[in-house]
């Protein structure tokens, strides 16, 4: 009961740190209300709560089923997928696509793309007599180092013009966001995120592991198939939208881990994403207000992302 009672405090607390935030970054230096800062702060705080819940939703329940903190959603390739594919199109230039393609359909092109080929690959790894998590993530693993081998040689080969300007779309920017896309991209999002919130205690079960979910009475492949689907779902739209993010996700799911002290995903799931939102938000008014747009949002989160996750790979060293 008292740990019930102290993770209810840290969420209202944790809602009430991503309010003030949102405030601060909505009100900050508005001046005398200009028309045109009201829409572009309030579309990048709407794009802001996309992402951030999109990634900690896709993070907490991947890592709920593989039933490990240190894998991310990255391991199933999405996000190199994403960069095989804008590096194949500046490659070969397909500047007459891009022309007669506006952002809104190029970001449906990007998406259908990516997921059918994903469902199409994941359908034949998933086709054998014996489920094997490890068998599935190996797969993933294997085609994300093959795309990022691709795209690395391809980038070598390129022009050096086309080579900057397929650098603004392989790293995640805030700072162009196409309203049209965004609202394209909402509605998909909000359906994974509904759908993950209905199963988080199925995903609970899953938790405990392959067998013990069999005794209970869940069934353990389908569930897993319709998890990874959601979680791939949630990522392309989140690396679509802005670009991918590999740490955000895996930040806040292991400090939510830590303040919450919880394997229920009543409080895993909201307090991670809006750990994700404080952090996305606060990078953001660091990167334009104190940085003044010098460094982007993903480089600060990258890099604590990456100094955060060797900090927890010398703790469980230590337990050893």
């Amino acid at each position: 009961m008292k740990n019930v009672l102290n993770n209810r405090i840290i969420m209202k607390r944790l809602a009430i740190l991503a309010v003030a935030l949102a405030f601060l970054y909505f009100f900050w230096n508005q001046g005398n209300g200009n028309v045109f800062i009201v829409k572009l702060r309030s579309t990048k705080l709407l794009t802001f709560a996309v992402i951030s819940i999109s990634t900690a939703f896709a993070t907490v329940s991947f890592q709920t089923v593989v039933h490990s903190n240190f894998l991310t959603p990255s391991i199933l390739g999405v996000e190199s997928f994403y960069r095989l594919l804008q590096t194949v199109l500046m490659f070969f230039s397909f500047s007459l696509l891009g022309n007669q393609l506006n952002a809104e359909w190029q970001f449906i092109f990007l998406l259908f793309l990516m997921l059918g080929s994903y469902f199409l690959l994941y359908r034949l790894s998933w086709n054998r007599k014996n489920y094997d998590m490890q068998v599935i993530l190996m797969i993933g693993l294997i085609m994300g180092t093959f795309f990022n081998s691709i795209s690395s040689f391809m980038q070598v080969l390129m022009d050096p013009n086309e080579y900057d300007k397929l650098q603004t779309k392989l790293y995640a920017s805030f700072q162009n966001i196409n309203d049209s896309v965004l609202i394209l991209a909402v509605p998909i999002a909000v359906f994974s995120i509904i759908s993950l919130w209905r199963k988080r205690k199925v995903l609970e079960v899953l938790g405990l592991g392959t067998q013990m979910a069999k005794n209970l009475g869940v069934a353990v492949e389908k569930e897993t198939k319709l998890t990874f689907m959601h979680v791939i779902l949630l990522m392309t739209v989140s690396a679509a939208l802005v670009g991918p993010m590999m740490f955000l996700g895996f930040v806040a799911a292991n400090i939510a881990y830590r303040l919450f002290r919880t394997y229920c995903l009543n409080y895993l799931l909201p307090g991670a994403s809006l750990l994700s939102f404080v952090m996305v938000v606060a990078g953001q008014f660091l990167a334009e207000e104190v940085f003044k747009l010098q460094t982007n949002l993903s480089i600060l989160v990258e890099l604590f992302g990456g100094i955060y996750f060797f900090w927890l790979l010398w703790k469980e060293r230590s337990k050893l």
